[in-house]
């Protein structure tokens, strides 16, 4: 496939991202995200989780970003660290990154794409509230190697300064059980 040339020679500029997470810099956020704003910004803080299936627990350490670029989505991306009884990082550990949108049938409503490092992918619908957001998947899909989960619900809910987040999965259909939870502060 041929590239086009341009006719001073000249490699075309690509541009700089202008995806931000400060809402004082960069373009404007778009309007149609209004129920979603609050969450817009860098967080981070300590949670506690249990293992799917074995219940085994475990503390981890993990940085969110919901970030715009002035079109009517936030980009998500979150990062976790497995940590060691005294609090030192034992390894890098989950990661997934998606798009969070606003449903078409009334301002409330809520989308959600997400990849994960593992090989899962998840659709989730849900609904904003006051400074609550409310999702739940409405499809999973899964690469050949990546293990298997029936559905995820998820709560996020801004108190103060403070974003707490709170995941369920469920292995069997319906059958949810607690898995992360988390405190994060905006960095």
């Amino acid at each position: 496939m041929s590239q086009p040339s341009d006719p001073a020679g000249a490699a075309p500029a690509v541009p700089d991202s202008s995806d931000t997470t400060d809402l004082r810099s960069g373009p404007e956020i778009n309007s149609a995200l209004l129920a979603v704003l609050p969450l817009v910004g860098r967080w981070s803080g300590i949670g506690y989780g249990a293992k799917p299936g074995t219940g085994e627990q475990f503390r981890y350490a993990q940085r969110v970003s919901f970030a715009h670029d002035g079109r009517p989505f936030l980009s998500y991306e979150s990062r976790t660290w497995l940590l060691n009884p005294d609090g030192s990082v034992l390894r890098a550990a989950f990661r997934e990154n998606g798009f969070l949108r606003m449903g078409t049938s009334g301002t409330d409503e809520l989308e959600l794409v997400l990849a994960t490092a593992v090989g899962i992918v998840e659709v989730f619908t849900g609904v904003a509230g006051d400074n609550r957001w409310e999702l739940a998947a409405s499809g999973v899909g899964f690469t050949s190697s990546a293990k298997q989960i029936a559905g995820e619900r998820r709560l996020y809910a801004l108190t103060g300064e403070q974003l707490g987040y709170v995941q369920e999965l469920a292995l069997t259909q319906g059958d949810y059980r607690p898995h992360l939870n988390a405190t994060l502060t905006r960095d």
